[in-house]
């Protein structure tokens, strides 16, 4: 019998049957001997493949615990940052990473998997060109990976944005974010953008809050040094213009439809903003240019504006007067000043001469150019100084903006670099006159008849002279500048001093040489009775 029978039985063989040659034994020997190496192999496999793989479950093991760890303080980053983070999907839908600020920044219960651009802008007819702007950042920032994210986020729709949240009981909450992008690659693809929404409501505010205390301190400043330039008696004098001006368009705010209505307040509105430069005054000056702004569209568009938008800056202006007037009160405690000061009227028109210099200096300083003034005055007891003042104011804001030369068209022109108005000021038997005269380029009358036909004022094909041309630029809404600027461009300031005139019963000449300049003489009668 071979091994190899006797390792096929199923049963035992008979004792007689267990004899093997020596060969079959070798056989056997060398044959299983390899079995049995193969099989310490495998053993010795398995045991190190199960040592293997027992180290790496306890490796996963730890892993598991440092990853639920590392989400364990996400969360609570993300629930107590104060800051909103979302991550957002190429479609512009919020994935479940977000932190909990996000909730209370946009007042909501849930935002996940919200389009980002619904977020932050629920009406969509009311802010479509926003949630445009938005829709066409956010494409940008995934589709264009070759532009610098820095560069991308110089036009951020979202940097210090004032929006207008909801919450549940549909109040209306105004926020002021900032956000900032941070895109997430998968290779060299952009597969999400992470957004970091910073919530500078109470920054802003506090911002404002300091703006206005600057700017009431700057009153204040700006008021003590009017009080002590242009003295006391002018200060109220303004002040009470000022009221008169503030009623007469509080009178009026539901008649704005009426062209008539609004120039008249035009009018006084240009004619307070000229005493308020006069007296230095900025900050009251500001608001003026801003109210005719409102009063420009008016009569521009001829349409009603937001009433609202008026309010504001009338109630503005009279809160800012009532300030000024404050102050000068305690101002008044401290001062050598007294109500007695500049009685008699001489005194007060020589004193707001005098106030013209400073005037003079700030708005040729303003305009880039060099202006003197020389004042000449024989008038005594000068009746009609109130009436006169925001008339010289506005001929010479006009004579420094359209008639001085800057020093370098002067000098070309062979004139001295600083031009010279001159104001004299003298009576008669029967009038008093008021010379204002500047070296300056002299009226264009070939600008003004542009001007004038540009502006439907005039037909083209007919001929005119120069004396109906004079009086184009006294017409109210008539001016020879293209542009509008703080000083001038309204078409007011001309019409103040006719309408002036008009109620002394007086009367105004103008003498006008190119490149020598123009002289506006004001011819008041003694005996006439004021028109009111």
């Amino acid at each position: 019998m071979t091994l190899d029978t006797l390792l096929s039985l199923t049963n035992s063989p008979a004792k007689d049957n267990w004899q093997i040659s020596y060969g079959e034994f070798v056989k056997f020997f060398w044959k299983y001997k390899g079995l049995l190496k193969h099989i310490e192999r495998d053993n010795n496999f398995w045991e190190s493949t199960n040592e293997n793989l027992k180290i790496a479950y306890e490796q996963l093991d730890r892993k598991d615990i440092e990853l639920e760890y590392s989400n364990g303080l996400n969360k609570k980053y993300l629930d107590n940052i104060k800051e909103g983070l979302v991550l957002i999907e190429q479609d512009f839908t919020i994935l479940d990473q977000y932190s909990l600020f996000m909730l209370e920044l946009f007042k909501t219960d849930q935002i996940k998997n919200k389009n980002i651009v619904d977020l932050i802008y629920p009406d969509i007819n009311q802010f479509a060109n926003e949630r445009k702007e938005l829709e066409k950042y956010l494409t940008i920032l995934f589709s264009n990976t070759l532009t610098d994210i820095d560069m991308i986020m110089d036009i951020n729709p979202l940097h210090n944005k004032t929006l207008f949240i909801k919450d549940k009981n549909n109040n209306t909450h105004e926020i002021i974010i900032d956000a900032s992008f941070i895109r997430i690659y998968n290779n060299s693809n952009v597969e999400n953008v992470m957004i970091i929404f910073e919530d500078k409501t109470n920054i802003v505010k506090m911002q404002k809050k300091l703006e206005r205390e600057k700017g009431r301190y700057q009153t204040e400043v700006e008021s003590i040094s009017a009080i002590l330039k242009a003295g006391p008696r002018t200060f109220i004098d303004f002040i009470n213009e000022a009221k008169e001006v503030i009623k007469l368009f509080e009178n009026n705010i539901s008649n704005l439809d009426n062209m008539n209505i609004v120039d008249k307040i035009f009018r006084q509105i240009h004619s307070l903003k000229g005493a308020a430069k006069h007296l230095e005054l900025i900050h009251l000056a500001n608001i003026a240019n801003k109210i005719e702004d409102i009063l420009s569209i008016i009569k521009k568009e001829k349409h009603q504006v937001n009433i609202n938008d008026i309010k504001y800056y009338i109630t503005n202006l009279n809160e800012e007067f009532s300030d000024v007037e404050k102050l000068y009160k305690r101002f008044q405690n401290f001062s050598q000043y007294t109500s007695k000061t500049f009685q008699n009227n001489t005194d007060k028109y020589d004193s707001f001469l005098d106030s013209l210099k400073g005037m003079v200096t700030n708005l040729s300083k303003e305009m880039g150019k060099e202006t003197k003034i020389i004042i000449n005055n024989n008038i005594k007891n000068f009746p009609f100084y109130e009436f006169l003042k925001n008339p010289l104011i506005q001929i010479i804001r006009n004579a420094i903006d359209h008639a001085i030369e800057d020093p370098y068209e002067r000098l070309s022109k062979l004139k001295k670099q600083y031009g010279v108005i001159n104001i004299r000021s003298y009576e008669n038997e029967n009038e008093y006159i008021i010379d204002i005269q500047d070296d300056g380029r002299g009226i264009d009358f070939e600008k003004i008849k542009l001007k004038a036909i540009q502006m439907n004022l005039l037909n083209e094909t007919l001929s005119i002279n120069n004396i109906k041309l004079l009086q184009l630029i006294f017409n109210p809404n008539f001016t020879s500048k293209d542009h509008v600027s703080s000083l001038s461009g309204r078409g007011y300031g001309l019409d103040v001093v006719k309408d002036a005139m008009a109620s002394l019963g007086g009367k105004i000449t103008v003498n006008t040489l190119k490149d020598k300049g123009t002289k506006f003489s004001l011819i008041i009668p003694k005996k006439r009775i004021i028109k009111k």
